[in-house]
């Protein structure tokens, strides 16, 4: 069937008609269905990449308008159908960039969060809310804040790993919950902000199956706790703190971390294999 046929307003609503009120027709095996189905693809394909969105999206997106049963009767049924296609796109757009569904994405006020990036070495930045610290005489070397050498983010991460593992927690659990962290840490963008955010995160319980009492424990740890002064051992969190060059052996001897990760630990064990790390 030719695009001109297909893009015919007559033509559309007399198709809309007879698959809607004749049984021998269906839109599953139709061939006049199929082929307008593919001419939405086309037909939105532009539409599509505009909002970051494939073609199948669109032509997924017009079949639902499409059924509608009052849209045969409309005056131009075509120009509902873009309407509604855009709509649909441009929700599913702002969906994937603030990682919730296409319905809340519908319906949530404007927001300053963008397109949700991975914490990577130039991300770190996010932490430069952080007074600069004074070299330790044990001539220790520490980032200046809000600059961030390559490979320094991943280096924080295996300590803080490593660091869960000491206290009890399951190396593996310890990773995911790390990365959890880190990336929600990128997206908030800042510390005290992340803290408040993931602390009623009840989708990290479920992914990580924690008890809300290790998760609590977790941050506290990683992001640092946010009743005390952010130029506190205590305030600046496993995180930056590693960022800033304290190491393995300080960290672990920490009596501020001590305190937070004894005994929260998801497990009962006592100890972990942490030659993984």
């Amino acid at each position: 069937m030719t695009a001109a046929l297909l893009g015919d307003v007559e033509h559309l609503r007399h198709l809309l008609t007879d698959l809607a009120t004749n049984p021998t027709r269906s839109w599953a095996r139709d061939p006049e269905a199929a082929d307008l189905m593919r001419f939405c693809a086309r037909k939105y394909a532009g539409l599509a990449r505009k909002y970051g969105q494939s073609p199948h999206d669109a032509a997924v997106a017009a079949f639902f308008e499409l059924r509608r049963p009052s849209l045969a009767a409309k005056r131009d049924p075509w120009a509902y159908v873009t309407t509604a296609v855009e709509s649909n796109l441009k929700a599913n757009q702002l969906a994937d960039e603030r990682l919730c569904s296409e319905r809340d994405a519908r319906h949530r006020q404007a927001t300053p969060v963008h397109e949700a990036k991975r914490l990577d070495d130039g991300g770190w930045s996010v932490l430069s809310d952080a007074l600069p610290v004074t070299p330790a005489a044990d001539s220790v070397v520490r980032t200046v804040v809000g600059r961030v050498e390559p490979g320094e983010a991943t280096r924080a991460l295996d300590v803080a790993v490593y660091l869960l593992a000491t206290y009890g927690w399951p190396v593996d659990v310890a990773r995911v919950a790390v990365d959890y962290v880190s990336d929600r840490l990128a997206n908030c963008g800042g510390r005290r902000r992340a803290y408040t955010y993931l602390r009623r995160d009840r989708h990290a319980l479920v992914l990580l199956d924690l008890p809300h009492r290790s998760w609590l424990a977790l941050l506290t740890a990683l992001l640092g706790d946010p009743g005390q002064p952010e130029t506190s051992d205590a305030g600046r969190g496993l995180l930056l703190r590693a960022l800033l060059g304290e190491g393995n052996d300080t960290l672990s001897a920490d009596p501020v971390l001590r305190a937070v990760l004894n005994g929260g630990a998801p497990t009962s064990a006592t100890a972990v294999e942490v030659s993984r790390v």
